[in-house]
């Protein structure tokens, strides 16, 4: 039996914010190294298309890089695969800043799912 755990971090988002949530992400990924978390990112792009990068790639990139990188990548990922991978987590970190997150419909949402998440409201850690 393993003891890893898996942590989903959400990155990126529609706003003006989106590189400051990358950083926040390269911030908790520093943290969060250790053999016992395995961590998938998840980032939304400008139009809330969602994708999987991986560790390496949130170094070093910006929004900007990522949105043209992931344009017509077949990485992206549906809303409903979205949030069913978001499930295969113990825990999601959202750490995108702005809209849609600050205003609580990113929370309501992974609540509505049974997704347990770290912040405020009900389903939050």
């Amino acid at each position: 039996m393993s003891n890893t755990r898996k942590v989903a971090i959400i990155c990126g988002g529609p706003g003006d914010e989106r590189n400051i949530s990358i950083n926040s992400t390269r911030s908790v990924l520093d943290h969060l190294k250790s053999e016992s978390v395995d961590v998938t990112i998840f980032y939304i792009d400008l139009f809330g298309n969602k994708y999987t990068l991986t560790s390496a790639e949130i170094r070093g990139n910006t929004a900007s890089d990522f949105d043209a990188k992931l344009k017509n990548s077949e990485r992206k990922i549906s809303d409903e695969a979205f949030y069913a991978q978001l499930k295969e987590h113990e825990l999601t970190y959202p750490l995108i800043h702005g809209l849609p997150a600050e205003d609580g419909t990113l929370l309501r949402k992974l609540e509505e799912e049974g997704i347990r998440y770290i912040g405020g409201g009900r389903g939050g850690g």
